[in-house]
């Protein structure tokens, strides 16, 4: 039985044809990182992600970053590095919901600092395009929700041809509810 924390050193054969893919990066040490195997989703399942948020917006007359942000913040993946949560500390008066390059989800912590301005913590939450199948599913059916909690007709959701993809390649689940998915 080999112990998590031994260092192993494992001779590595690589095929002419990756030598010439890699080139000279084979005249370097390289790292190589082992991890759980997931399932990813396709970048049809991120765009009628983004396609759906943006027909959201406009149904509640909202901004799509708004919408796109809010939908991570309930149905998304949070940032994770070395196993410890990512989170933020930004002014209480700062506005994160419209930003477009970093998805924030509010968190009821705050802080006085030592500027005498209260700070809210905020937890950093992954980009859909970093999502496998099962996690785009979720974002998807979530968003699935919030576009029937704001009457938007089947159609507007989803055309057949769209909704029989999405069920049969990535599992979204489009049967009608009146439950959000679980958080």
């Amino acid at each position: 039985m080999i112990n998590i924390s031994t260092k192993l050193n494992i001779p590595l054969h690589i095929t002419d044809t990756i030598k010439t893919l890699l080139g000279n990066i084979l005249d370097f040490d390289v790292d190589i990182k082992i991890e759980k195997h997931r399932k990813r989703r396709s970048f049809e399942a991120n765009a009628y992600f983004h396609v759906l948020a943006d027909k959201l917006a406009e149904k509640l007359e909202q901004t799509n970053h708004f919408i796109k942000n809010d939908m991570i913040n309930k149905y998304g993946q949070r940032e994770y590095i070395d196993d410890k949560l990512v989170t933020f500390i930004i002014p209480d008066s700062a506005d994160v919901s419209e930003k477009q390059d970093i998805h924030l989800c509010q968190t009821s912590k705050t802080r006085v600092m030592d500027d005498g301005r209260l700070y809210r913590v905020y937890i950093v939450m992954r980009g859909s395009s970093t999502y496998n199948t099962a996690e785009m599913s979720r974002l998807i059916e979530g968003t699935i929700y919030e576009c029937r909690q704001a009457k938007m007709t089947e159609d507007e959701i989803a055309s057949p041809r769209n909704r029989q993809m999405l069920e049969e390649r990535y599992g979204v689940h489009f049967e009608e509810t009146n439950k959000s998915p679980a958080v």
